[in-house]
């Protein structure tokens, strides 16, 4: 150690730490691991609630003979908001899942079609032609596609108009 000051910040850093200065880096990766498992633990709760929690509310419809499965998830990012998509999937069996979510100011939306219908509705399509509605764009695969924009007032507009898309 160079001075007192650099003495006096890791002896500081040990009682914050509840440990003593040769215990530090391993007390420190100690808490780093923790709070990773904590996000982790955090964003699966998150899912949890958003595909059938208490808090869920999905918007059943039908165009046609497709189902359309709607629903609004605020303050998930989106990894999570692919994970609610690929559960939605599941829970459902079949149908075209549209979520749009506001996080940091942003508008996302995310479009999930079931393998059964991905011949006849094309999730990048679905994507490219609702985005712009929240003054964004985007895209993706005919299973999975997402987009993004910075309207975040009109995303439950954009969800719903792919009622009249598909019909």
């Amino acid at each position: 150690l160079r001075n007192r000051s650099d003495i006096s910040v890791l002896s500081h850093a040990a009682s914050a730490l509840n440990t003593s200065a040769n215990e530090i880096p391993t007390k420190i990766k100690q808490l780093m691991d923790r709070n990773r498992a904590l996000e982790r633990e955090v964003s699966n709760l998150k899912t949890k609630l958003a595909t059938g929690g208490s808090g869920a509310q999905h918007k059943v419809h039908k165009v046609g003979d497709i189902p359309v499965i709607t629903s609004r998830h605020d303050g998930m990012d989106v990894k999570e908001l692919r994970k609610v998509v690929d559960q939605m999937r599941n829970q459902y069996g079949s149908g075209v899942i549209v979520i749009g979510a506001a996080n940091n100011g942003k508008a996302t939306l995310l479009c999930g079609v079931t393998p059964d219908l991905v011949d006849r509705v094309h999730a990048g399509d679905v994507i490219r032609k609702i985005s712009p509605i929240i003054s964004g764009r985007g895209g993706g695969s005919a299973a999975m596609a997402q987009g993004g924009g910075p309207d975040v007032g009109s995303i439950d507009v954009a969800m719903q108009s792919v009622l009249d898309l598909l019909d």
